[in-house]
């Protein structure tokens, strides 16, 4: 790891100032920080089907950003942030095969891109733009023919609560729902499945009935502490989980 990746969440200076991190930095601070094995189960998801360049939609502060580019994987890391775009930038500046995008996906062309994309990463990401839709049509468009959408979503309206509001959801999602737009933009799903059925009651306990606006450290120990369960569950075709997993591709690819 190089010493622009190493840096925290107090270490990032801002014009002529050491900054403060924003309630949202802390949140992915502590995503990234306390919940390593999580993480990594995102990440093996991912990483069969990235190819040699891949479109990280929403990349934040590098979370996954990082360990794609230690694959040797090609990322182009969109963050139109202002705050989070500097700490991606400061985290990723020396580090070969990454280049950030200041830039909100409705700006966002094939051609600024260079070529299409083996895939489109967007984890957690799309519950938080309004026109969702459009931007699943952005998403598909950066793609190559063959190229594949892999996402993670949030699932299940009735889990909505003081979390979802704190970090600026717009939605949840349920399965059909998510199917419908992706049809609508030409995409075609590969694979389709609630995933971390464990994380949905604890959701549902801390958000809506608790009413916390934060992660809770005890929570997301949680979380870490059943990966192994989770990936066990996995094998299952369960109706809830705390999110959806989908891989897409255009249509007739």
């Amino acid at each position: 790891m190089t010493a622009a990746a190493s840096i925290t969440a107090r270490e990032v200076v801002r014009g002529d100032r050491l900054s403060e991190p924003t309630e949202q930095e802390e949140i992915l601070w502590a995503l990234e920080g306390k919940a390593p094995r999580y993480n990594q189960w995102l990440l093996s998801r991912a990483l069969p089907h990235a190819g040699q360049h891949l479109l990280e939609i929403g990349a934040g502060i590098g979370t996954f950003t990082l360990p794609f580019a230690a694959h040797g994987i090609r990322v182009t890391a969109l963050e139109p942030d202002e705050a989070l775009s500097d700490i991606l930038e400061a985290r990723t500046c020396d580090i070969e095969g990454i280049s950030v995008l200041r830039k909100e996906i409705e700006d966002l062309t094939p051609d600024r891109l260079g070529k299409p994309v083996d895939s489109v990463v967007c984890f957690n990401v799309l519950e938080h733009i309004a026109d969702d839709e459009g931007a699943l049509g952005t998403m598909r468009r950066c793609l190559r023919k063959s190229g594949q959408l892999l996402l993670l979503v949030p699932a299940h309206q009735f889990l909505f609560g003081e979390t979802d509001r704190a970090v600026q959801h717009e939605r949840r999602y349920s399965s059909s729902s998510l199917s419908r737009k992706l049809t609508n933009v030409g995409l075609e799903i590969v694979h389709l499945q609630y995933v971390n059925p464990i994380g949905a009651a604890g959701w549902f306990v801390s958000s809506r009935l608790l009413r916390q606006r934060t992660l809770a450290a005890g929570p997301l120990k949680a979380y870490e502490n059943l990966v192994p369960a989770l990936r066990h569950l996995d094998r299952l075709r369960l109706p809830m989980g705390l999110s959806l997993w989908v891989r897409a591709r255009p249509t007739g690819s």
